[in-house]
């Protein structure tokens, strides 16, 4: 891998990243600079990890998370973000205790607790004077796994429910393990209670499958279109490791060959990512120094835009 492509492709993936949070801060209640209207399911736990990756990038970023958590922190999942934070750089982790100590003060709810670590002579720099989020709008696609939240409470049902809505064929349950960050016991749970409410169908039994009636769902919503489930958390903690490696990588003598061999390490961490997101693009081959990085490293990159598309156009 040559410096130029990865500078070049780190600054890309920078940009979109940090377009992408404004619109999905925007479609869940946040009072973002975006007026570009956002189609598909946001993953709110995800957002939040980016965005604490992006106030060093972005510093208005961090009022918009900071006002949004004072008015919605009841439909977060502290568990589902302890999980999820693995999958990042260092930095961001780092991040996210001191975010946790904050959100505690506002939410006002000892579950955050589980995450801030918090001493008794720490202080912490003051909150955002001007309230930028409201509530969680309730009407798009967009926030349909809050506004389950908001129905069904904070856990592994609304989660599994909304994914299943998300996703136009079954999905099974170590689909659902891997993109939600549960475990496997704790989703086969949820299945089986969602299954005999009659809020999804079972599909198949080995290995269990299932769907929900998105047409009855879609009514009863008031949604026009299909909602759209996109592996957000992957993309997010795949670009941000890739920007973080290469913001390391400018600061040393690092040779092409030695750039190649980390790039396809980076591949290899975030297999997930490919596996649910990108399956054509032979990441497998990458990996062993067959495929083109480069190519997958495009495709990283124009990812976003081919899920809000297909989002847009889901009946």
């Amino acid at each position: 891998m040559s410096r130029a492509f990865a500078n070049k492709s780190a600054r890309e993936l920078e940009e979109v990243t940090t377009q992408l949070a404004w619109r999905q801060w925007r479609a869940i209640g946040g009072s973002a600079a975006s007026k570009e209207r956002w189609h598909s399911i946001v993953d709110p736990e995800a957002l939040i990890l980016a965005s604490l990756f992006l106030v060093d990038r972005e510093p208005r970023i961090e009022d918009i998370l900071l006002s949004w958590v004072e008015a919605n922190a009841p439909l977060l999942s502290v568990q589902r973000l302890k999980n999820l934070q693995n999958a990042y750089p260092l930095e961001v982790r780092s991040r996210v205790a001191a975010f946790a100590r904050r959100a505690k003060s506002l939410a006002r709810h000892p579950r955050w607790g589980a995450l801030s670590k918090e001493t008794d002579n720490e202080s912490l720099p003051a909150l955002p004077n001007v309230r930028r989020a409201t509530l969680v709008p309730t009407g798009d696609a967009a926030s349909l796994l809050l506004r389950m939240r908001m129905a069904i409470g904070v856990g592994v049902k609304a989660d599994v429910l909304t994914m299943a809505l998300g996703n136009r064929r079954p999905i099974t349950i170590r689909e659902v393990a891997d993109n939600l960050g549960y475990t496997v016991v704790g989703i086969r749970t949820a299945v089986h209670d969602l299954s005999r409410a009659g809020f999804i169908t079972p599909i198949s039994d080995k290995p269990l499958a299932f769907a929900a009636p998105n047409r009855q769902w879609r009514a009863l919503l008031g949604l026009t279109h299909q909602p759209h489930w996109a592996t957000w958390h992957h993309w997010f903690a795949f670009a941000i490791d890739y920007i973080a490696w290469c913001d390391k990588a400018r600061a040393k003598e690092i040779g092409d060959y030695a750039m190649d061999v980390k790039v396809r390490e980076l591949i290899a961490r975030h297999d997930l990512f490919y596996r649910y997101s990108s399956q054509t693009l032979g990441a497998a081959a990458v990996r062993e120094g067959v495929g083109s990085y480069t190519k997958a490293i495009d495709a990283l990159i124009d990812w976003p835009r081919q899920q809000e598309a297909r989002a847009a156009v889901k009946k």
